[in-house]
């Protein structure tokens, strides 16, 4: 995965969420078969600014699609034209050989978690999967994210504690993990230490990079397998 092409969008509608996230829906102006994957983001740029965002529902038939951002203040309103370039970064990987996933999101982390959560939810039926979530409220969700949520077997309780509780009764074998850096560190070192093989945690942080346009975009960027962030850092997992 990595960089994909450039195109330009058209902002339909631009909803504020929570703190200084916006919900962008969008439209490609030529649209194409997407190739895009629960997990990446894409770039929208206007005269000299560049927004990373981040897919909540991808480019379908349509060409029509929802993205998340962090703006002070509002991207645009309806009708603006935005330079498109996507999708970028690694996608969440497909659990084939889990049995049980437990995905972690804290602040804004669950957005770029529940579409990929919906797609194991429908295709791979044989994967458990529990949501341990404190963040954003599901009233202030969009689209059909509320939906998405309800479906899902989940804890809204936040602390390690609660997150401990939920290792030693679940029992996963692969972590999901958004959240931002520090707390999904935090969050992935617990499952590593509970016995969870590194290979088989991932994270994504919720704080996406704000290059320049047309910039070299970061290398395995945005989800990351602990592994080689413990690598990264000089730490050994357990047997390696």
């Amino acid at each position: 995965m990595g960089r994909g092409g450039s195109a330009s969008v058209r902002l339909l509608e631009a909803v504020p969420g929570s703190g200084t996230q916006q919900y962008l829906r969008l439209a490609l102006c030529s649209p194409q078969r997407s190739e895009a994957m629960p997990g990446q983001y894409c770039l929208l740029s206007s005269h000299s600014e560049c927004w990373p965002c981040s897919y909540v529902s991808l480019p379908g038939a349509s060409g029509r699609f929802l993205v998340a951002t962090c703006s002070v203040k509002p991207v645009g309103q309806a009708g603006d034209l935005f330079g498109y370039s996507g999708p970028l970064g690694n996608a969440w990987p497909l659990p084939l050989q889990s049995a049980r996933l437990l995905a972690i999101s804290r602040a804004e982390g669950l957005l770029p978690l529940l579409a990929v959560l919906d797609e194991i939810r429908c295709w791979l039926p044989w994967v458990q999967v529990s949501l341990s979530h404190a963040g954003i409220p599901a009233e202030r969700l969009p689209d059909a994210c509320p939906t998405w949520l309800a479906a899902l077997p989940h804890d809204s309780s936040s602390g390690w504690l609660q997150l401990q509780r939920t290792l030693d009764t679940f029992r996963p074998d692969t972590v999901y993990c958004c959240a931002p850096p520090q707390v999904a560190r935090q969050a992935a070192r617990l499952c590593w230490q509970t016995g969870i093989a590194a290979q088989r945690i991932w994270l994504r942080t919720d704080h996406l990079p704000r290059p320049a346009w047309g910039g070299p975009q970061p290398l395995g960027w945005p989800v990351q397998r602990y592994d080689r962030v413990l690598a990264a850092l000089k730490w050994v997992p357990p047997g390696g």
